[in-house]
């Protein structure tokens, strides 16, 4: 009788042991499904459908552009002919949207579409590939870095800057330069250029130093190679979120919180005093910029300011307008028509995670 009693609380003990397990499956599983759902309606991009926007022009946003720490500054949208490309933040999938479709591409790393074509870097291998018929061709070796339009590709090799037609891909020449390249961007038949120019090098409390000296911007024709204009500004520290439009360079400037300009033409355009600059695009008719004032404890959130929003610069006058009072982004790009805009959803609330991206949402503002 003792056995029959210690065999019933032997497999009663072994019934709730296995409930727990259950259980406890059973709650994990729960979250893991709740997590996915959250995650997927959070990332706002698999809902995102594009108005039409009639500018048939390219706006890549794969410009050569060092931020304030040495870094390549990323960029994940780009525009072309009435169709947005978004990359996610891992850089190896990119998806079009257009007002018809949606199409969603594996791609290697930090790859840049244009119409059907893919142009990425692969071990110092500058590739294109054409993404209807699979073809790839391989464009030059020894490469780090490139940008491209409609009309030409230029990239960096051996500190020097190359220049190939887009199609076919038959060189067009080679810029030799003395500098670091700080900066490079194709717009139409012209490469836009900053060079870095730092003092000799200086031994300071046992570390040797490189502090920097002054900026040389220009511009070059890209079928003549000649350098059609250039002006030198002296600025010792980084600059970041270059932008240019019609001959005039637009960047933030940390240390005064001042976005400056940099006119080919030699003439004075006086800085505009502003703070909290996250990004400076151009659509090569007027400069847009976003500004967001924000606070963190715990969980990172935007401060109620009348400067927070995205703001147009109109460079005939150098007057500002106010766009949208939204400002929470990590990337705009504008066209004739409207400001696309981009931030990175994280697993968890904003400014706790930075490390964990599970997608990001995009918004079409107009230009009005």
């Amino acid at each position: 009788m003792m056995i029959g009693i210690y065999n019933r609380v032997i497999n009663f003990m072994k019934l709730l042991r296995n409930k727990k397990i259950i259980i406890s499956v059973t709650v994990i599983l729960a979250l893991v499904i709740c997590f996915m759902l959250i995650s997927f309606f959070r990332n706002t991009s698999n809902f995102f459908e594009i108005k039409i926007d009639n500018d048939k022009s390219s706006y890549c946003s794969n410009e050569y552009n060092y931020s304030s720490h040495g870094l390549f500054n990323s960029r994940y949208l780009s525009y072309n002919d009435g169709r947005l490309i978004a990359k996610n933040r891992n850089g190896d999938n990119i998806t079009a949207y257009s007002p018809t479709d949606k199409k969603s591409f594996s791609v290697p790393k930090d790859a840049y579409m244009l119409k059907n074509k893919l142009f990425y870097v692969q071990n110092k291998k500058l590739y294109c590939k054409n993404i209807d018929t699979n073809d790839l061709e391989l464009i030059d070796n020894d490469c780090d870095d490139f940008v491209f339009n409609d009309e030409i590709i230029a990239y960096t090799k051996d500190k020097n800057i190359y220049i190939k037609e887009i199609n076919g891909f038959n060189t067009k020449g080679v810029i030799n330069l003395k500098n670091e390249i700080y900066y490079l961007s194709a717009v139409d038949d012209n490469l836009y250029l900053i060079e870095r120019v730092y003092n000799t090098q200086e031994k300071m409390y046992g570390t040797n130093l490189r502090p920097g000296k002054q900026y040389i911007f220009s511009k070059y024709n890209a079928n003549t190679l000649e350098l059609v204009s250039s002006v030198t500004k002296d600025f010792v520290n980084s600059i970041k979120y270059i932008a240019v439009c019609k001959d005039i360079f637009y960047f933030y400037y940390d240390e005064t919180q001042a976005i400056y300009a940099a006119s080919l033409d030699g003439n004075y355009l006086p800085p505009i005093q502003y703070k909290n600059v996250i990004d400076i695009v151009s659509n090569n008719e007027n400069i847009f910029f976003v500004s967001e004032k924000s606070e963190k404890n715990i969980i990172r959130t935007t401060v109620e300011c009348e400067t927070n929003g995205i703001w147009k610069v109109d460079v005939s006058n150098n007057t500002l307008k106010k766009v949208s009072d939204k400002c929470a982004f990590d990337n705009i790009l504008a066209t004739e028509n409207y400001v696309y805009c981009y931030k990175i959803i994280y697993s968890l609330p904003r400014g706790m995670d930075t490390m964990f991206a599970i997608g990001y949402s995009l918004d079409q503002i107009p230009i009005v």
